[in-house]
């Protein structure tokens, strides 16, 4: 009987050890946006209402992406980047970007493109934005965005 117990309580002690948790934490992505090969690490996250706005603030810059939403997400998902003032729709978002000297920059659509869109377990948005094409508003120069965001 006493062989039984013990047995008994070496395996329920196994048991324990291989349930417990080792602290894993996943891997963000670079915080971080590229404006054709210059990288921008971003410093500062802002929401509004339909909005999150992620800044790089290094040395007084004016540099920021805006990623608008009809509502801010609660869930992940795909969303279709739209270019254009429209009123968006659930599965939609608007990208712009203002550039150092506080220019304006719009996606240019053209093509069904979505950005992927996370929510990690404290409620903050990650944002992965392929490679798009952005300008102002009168023709000018193109320039490539893509990006991998997360609210600090």
């Amino acid at each position: 009987m006493k062989k039984a117990l013990l047995l008994i309580m070496i395996s329920a002690l196994f048991m324990i050890a291989a349930c417990t948790k080792d602290g894993y934490t996943p891997d963000l992505p670079g915080n971080s946006y590229f404006i054709n090969s210059t990288e921008h690490t971003i410093d500062q996250a802002g929401r509004t209402a339909n909005a999150i706005i992620f800044k790089d603030n290094a040395g007084g810059s004016k540099d920021a992406v805006k990623v608008e939403f009809n509502t801010l997400p609660v869930k992940g998902g795909t969303y279709t980047i739209v270019a254009g003032s429209a009123a968006l729709t659930e599965n939609q978002c608007r990208v712009t970007v203002t550039d150092a000297a506080g220019g304006v920059l719009y996606y240019l659509g053209g093509s069904d493109v979505s950005a992927e869109v996370i929510i990690n377990t404290n409620g903050k948005l990650i944002v992965n934005i392929p490679e798009i094409s952005v300008a102002a508003s009168l023709p000018g120069t193109t320039f490539k965005l893509k990006g991998s965001l997360y609210e600090l």
